[in-house]
């Protein structure tokens, strides 16, 4: 069996954001607030976590993540290398937009409820809905133009 040939994705950079979105289309929904544009691509988001004992205290420490965009892969090791993908698609979307509207990606996150935690205090959250306490399916950033959606919601 030929392994080249079962190769799902193509590891990236940031830097090549752009072109991976090259020639993406956006799809309109329409809504009480206005029209809102969303990116046709499928991207998710997922990280790795490790937790240990430090003296009686429990810690946890996020030691990868990694962006899916259409089947390219984008690995970091640090929150810092995180939102600088974040602002990089973010600001990708921004430029392809030419309409007159909000314009967002949705970025899938499987569990959210476990990484939200993580991303609610390194990113500007505006709004946020969820089944109950601690269990958002879906979240909106204030500074980026994504959208953080649970891909797990209809497994609970």
């Amino acid at each position: 069996m030929d392994l080249q040939k079962w190769e799902i994705a193509k590891d990236s950079s940031v830097d090549e954001i752009p072109m991976i979105l090259n020639g993406s289309k956006f799809v309109t929904a329409r809504k009480k607030s206005g029209n809102i544009r969303y990116l046709n691509v499928p991207i998710c988001f997922d990280i790795e976590v490790s937790s240990f004992y430090q003296g009686l205290s429990k810690r946890a420490v996020m030691y990868a993540w990694v962006l899916c965009i259409d089947g390219f892969t984008i690995f970091g090791r640090d929150w810092p290398s995180a939102l600088i993908a974040f602002r990089r698609l973010s600001e990708t979307v921004s430029a392809m937009n030419d309409k007159n509207c909000e314009c967002r990606a949705i970025v899938y996150v499987h569990n959210l409820s476990y990484e939200f935690q993580w991303l609610r205090n390194l990113l500007s959250i505006k709004s946020v809905f969820a089944l109950s306490e601690r269990d958002p399916i879906k979240a909106e950033l204030n500074d980026l133009n994504l959208e953080f959606r649970c891909s797990s919601a209809c497994c609970n």
